[in-house]
């Protein structure tokens, strides 16, 4: 991304710290950065409540904040890394009676996230890592994840979990 002055007219949309994921890319952008690496980093989050004081994306935002760190970390060791664009919402049945909270049920959210891969696969990223950001959706994520490698002749996946090293 450019940088930008702030002043009308000098062509920039927005500016941002750190690598784009490809919901913020152009598809000439994606291209580009394909020739480079099969690998895209995919956050998962939950559109929920939590707590009159953090938004209801929190977990979406730091799934994506995880990959953006993941994704500089990586290319500072000369393994490129593309992230892919957020899941924004997971299973969240258990937070319905707050208001604004989204839920996918696991069958919605694993045919989400299978369809989101093989659109990838399609680009020809082979190599899925997909970034928990949400407790709820991690077994769904662990099946999507298997799906992709048994529909798939060449697609590696895992299941990044950044709470266990934590606990």
């Amino acid at each position: 991304m450019g940088e930008s002055t702030g002043e009308k007219g000098d062509g920039v949309l927005y500016v941002q710290k750190g690598p784009a994921t490809m919901t913020e890319m152009s598809s000439h952008d994606l291209a580009r950065a394909r020739e480079q690496t099969d690998v895209v980093l995919l956050p998962f989050g939950a559109l929920e409540a939590h707590g009159d004081h953090l938004p209801l994306g929190t977990d979406s935002m730091e799934a994506r904040e995880i990959c953006r760190r993941a994704a500089l970390r990586l290319a500072d060791s000369g393994c490129p890394v593309e992230i892919g664009p957020v899941i924004q919402f997971g299973t969240s049945y258990y937070h319905l009676g707050y208001p604004g909270t989204v839920s996918h049920t696991r069958e919605t959210l694993i045919a989400l996230s299978r369809d989101v891969c093989l659109s990838l696969y399609q680009s020809g990223f082979r190599r899925f890592v997909f970034v928990h950001g949400h407790d709820g959706s991690l077994p769904s994520m662990m099946v999507a994840a298997q799906i992709l490698v048994e529909q798939t002749p060449a697609a590696e996946a895992m299941v990044l979990n950044w709470l266990t090293p934590l606990s």
